[in-house]
């Protein structure tokens, strides 16, 4: 019989290193004065990114992806940086290119793509929606307004639906005013910390009820298997 009084605590399982999955959109606006409409990329993945297989999609009133395309001008986007795509200079003082192609109104899908295939975006493919999507429980938020990717989202989202979410707590996006101006200074993602939990255990006279009490007990052998293991 196994006889065993041990007392352990354990800082185990990190729980992923929380990058970014790959780039996405991090902001989005449709302005009330002029062509105030702009696009936000943003690389989180913790290296640089070749741009050469991303591309910017739209849909004008409805319809199927991608009726527009727009190929960025900047070769690589370093980790942590942004890229600000606008429609002018004037209206959008400050973005790092500038081109037509952002002539969106609210009912415009836009898209982020790699290597022809849809990755992010902010609208979806089908019927025209009318004024705009709603968001975050805002009626038509996709007009006249900017949307802002949460801190907490680390990888983009095709599914529309589930990226507008119902409400301010179940959507990806915060939702604030927008007429004219700049696109806000960079994007904050809490994505690059690894995060961990510390687990106490103990035993005696008996079989390991846990698997932190298994690896002690011979039934895991590497700190990997203990890693993949449920720890609740």
């Amino acid at each position: 019989m196994k006889n065993k009084l041990l007392f352990i605590t354990l800082l185990a399982c990190v729980s992923g290193w929380g990058q970014a999955t790959d780039l996405f959109i991090s902001e989005y606006a449709e302005g009330t004065v002029g062509n105030s409409k702009y696009v936000e990329i943003y690389n989180g993945t913790g290296a640089t990114v070749n741009l050469s297989n991303y591309v910017l999609w739209r849909i004008s009133n409805g319809g199927n992806w991608p009726e527009y395309t727009y190929a960025f001008t900047t070769t690589n986007l370093a980790n942590g940086a942004t890229l600000v795509v606008a429609n002018n200079a004037t209206d959008v003082p400050g973005a790092n290119e500038y081109n037509i192609f952002c002539s969106w109104n609210g009912d415009d899908a836009v898209g982020l793509a790699k290597s022809g295939v849809l990755l992010d975006a902010v609208g979806t493919n089908g019927a025209d929606p009318g004024a705009g999507w709603n968001v975050a429980g805002v009626t038509d938020a996709t007009a006249n307004n900017k949307l802002i990717r949460k801190s907490a989202i680390c990888s983009p989202n095709t599914n529309w639906a589930t990226s507008a979410g119902t409400d301010a707590s179940s959507s990806e996006w915060e939702v604030a005013a927008y007429t004219t101006g700049a696109a806000v200074n960079g994007h904050t993602a809490n994505c690059n910390a690894p995060t961990s939990t510390t687990y106490t255990t103990s035993w005696s006279n008996g079989a390991p009820t846990s698997a932190i009490d298994a690896i002690i007990d011979g039934d895991l052998t590497t700190s990997t298997d203990l890693a993949c293991k449920d720890l609740t």
